[in-house]
């Protein structure tokens, strides 16, 4: 079951569906000013009418610019620190196709059970009354408060929601497609909500059109975040001793265990050279630093390097600075030492003992934290928040990760110089995939094998030769992750064991196109001017419907979004 307007999705043409969005701002209005129960002509599904109702004699205003409330501080941080591990599994979902969502969103949320916003990214398809509307992190959603909203009913119903236009209560909202999804654990647990809403377009219908694929998109990824979630917590658990924002790690389930250095998928010459070092620092125990583009498996070697030392679970702490408040930072390191020295809160530090500390994305510490850290590490001792005496710690090994070399954090005044030294006595260089195309064609097979057998498929699929050539020619920016995760999209998308280039995400098919000359001859329209002003035709000639435009090119709508991408058309 999901809360999705059924009616307007089975319209065709733009008049209908027009029309029909008329009659849900019509009913709407009817209640708001005359109190006409909505249930009297059902234009949406019972739940919104509901909901409409529950705001309206909860006496939310729908014409405010901004009904949002905001928790306090304290509740936030206590807030953030409880869901630490999902906010960082929502900002990493969402950094791999950064650049693809800000153009096509107006901003992508992720609310707690309790409808608490602790993440928001803003994109660019955004008008003045939605900006002024807004949100930030802290906000509260709910009828009471916002009135009708997607985050407000997937909080309540626990279900898929998906808002067009006036069927939000606040009017503000009224030129906005909302799209919200469950994120839960391998238990089922409701872990909070992921929304993501957008502006329609000129027409007044593209918000319907974009349904299914709003839709589509929303709920890869929301199974993207679960799945690393659930890798996090089901290896590692989830004590953190003491609560905490920084520390993913603590007791392990029963046969969890680390993902071995023999168990990583490569074989090219880089490959084998990231294996041997990973060894070499398992063997001696020496501070490592790893560092590669973003989604190169930089965590996963970390952990491997762990495996290959025979470490338990329990033997490994992780420490990350994304997404946390520089107040809660120090306390969350050192821990908290209350009167009479009795210990209200173990540090990471502590928890690291005598195994691994990764430190992710070193260069995003603050600098006075990174003075402290440099200290514990060296002296292998360090005070509690409130406390005197100093706590010795244990030999820990230190792993650093970074997009950057430490030499060039150094240089951009990300990091010490005295810190780099101190970690990276080792340094592990992992190549983006685009270089690995051997070790690319191996992961293709693992990936699809996997994303098989989790959506029930007797046999894995497979990929077109079309297919498999976008994928060996597209940059892929967000490298393993990326690659593992339009697999993992194609493979639901598709209607069959056969994966075409037109069921990988936006954005994944971004490789050049072959054919297509790119200087003009004497007095002829290149190919290339061809192809863009056939495309600006189409589009004016659709009034801007994606839709249409791509039916009266012949190409699909995956297509044409790439195509005004690579020609810089607006949307």
């Amino acid at each position: 079951m999901s809360i999705v307007n059924s009616q307007l999705g089975s319209l065709v043409s733009d008049k209908e569906k027009s029309a029909y969005l008329a009659k849900i701002r019509s009913s709407k209005d009817k209640l708001i000013h005359s109190g006409i129960n909505p249930f009297e002509n059902l234009r949406v599904e019972p739940e919104v009418a509901e909901s409409w109702i529950a705001s309206y004699n909860a006496g939310v205003d729908p014409y405010a610019p901004n009904n949002s409330e905001y928790v306090d501080y304290d509740d936030l941080s206590k807030r953030l620190a409880a869901n630490v591990d999902i906010v960082a599994a929502v900002d990493e979902t969402i950094s791999r196709f950064l650049g693809v969502l800000k153009k096509m969103i107006s901003s992508i949320f992720y609310a707690d059970s309790d409808g608490v916003v602790l993440y928001v990214l803003e994109g660019e398809v955004s008008n003045d009354n939605y900006r002024q509307f807004g949100t930030r992190v802290g906000g509260l959603w709910n009828e009471e408060i916002t009135g009708t909203s997607a985050i407000s009913l997937c909080v309540k119903h626990r279900d898929v929601v998906q808002l067009v236009g006036p069927e939000h209560y606040g009017i503000v909202m009224q030129d906005h497609l909302t799209t919200a999804v469950p994120i839960r654990g391998s238990d089922g647990e409701f872990f909070g909500v992921l929304a993501m809403t957008t502006l329609h377009n000129k027409v007044g219908t593209g918000l319907s059109y974009s349904q299914p694929y709003n839709l589509g998109l929303a709920l890869a990824l929301a199974s993207s975040i679960e799945r690393l979630v659930q890798f996090e917590r089901k290896p590692y658990g989830t004590d953190n001793g003491g609560g905490g924002g920084l520390l993913v790690s603590g007791r392990s389930e029963e046969g969890a265990r680390f993902p071995a250095l023999q168990d990583l998928i490569g074989l090219s010459a880089a490959f084998s050279s990231i294996k041997k070092l990973a060894k070499q620092a398992a063997l001696t125990k020496a501070n490592a630093f790893i560092y590669g583009e973003m989604g190169v498996g930089k965590f996963t070697l970390a952990k491997a390097i762990a495996a290959e030392r025979g470490l338990s679970p329990d033997s490994l702490a992780v420490l990350s600075f994304s997404g946390m408040p520089d107040l809660l930072i120090e306390e969350e390191m050192f821990g908290r030492e209350g009167p009479m020295g009795v210990v209200e809160k173990v540090g990471i530090l502590e928890q690291a003992k005598d195994g691994v500390l990764i430190i992710m994305e070193i260069g995003d510490a603050p600098a006075r934290i990174q003075h402290a850290l440099l200290n514990a590490i060296e002296e292998r001792s360090f005070r509690r928040i409130g406390g005197a005496a100093r706590v010795r710690l244990g030999s820990f090994q230190v792993v650093s990760t970074s997009e950057f070399d430490p030499a060039e954090l150094v240089k951009l005044g990300k990091l010490r110089s005295d810190l780099a030294i101190t970690v990276s006595q080792i340094k592990i260089n992992i190549p983006p995939l685009r270089e690995r195309r051997d070790d690319e064609r191996l992961l293709i097979g693992h990936f699809l094998k996997h994303a098989g057998e989790r959506s029930g498929m007797r046999r894995p699929p497979h990929l077109s030769s079309r297919a498999m050539q976008v994928l060996l020619e597209t940059p892929l920016r967000g490298n393993v992750r990326q690659l593992r995760d339009a697999l993992q999209y194609a493979v639901i998308v598709s209607e069959g064991e056969t994966i075409n280039e037109d069921d990988f995400p936006l954005g994944i098919e971004d490789a050049p196109a072959k054919g297509f000359s790119e200087e003009d001859g004497d007095g002829v329209m290149s190919l290339k001017d061809a192809e863009r002003a056939a495309i600006e035709n189409a589009l004016a000639f659709t009034n801007g419907n994606i839709r249409e435009a791509a039916k009266v090119l012949g190409i699909s709508r995956s297509t044409l979004y790439r195509k005004m991408d690579e020609y810089r058309i607006a949307r």
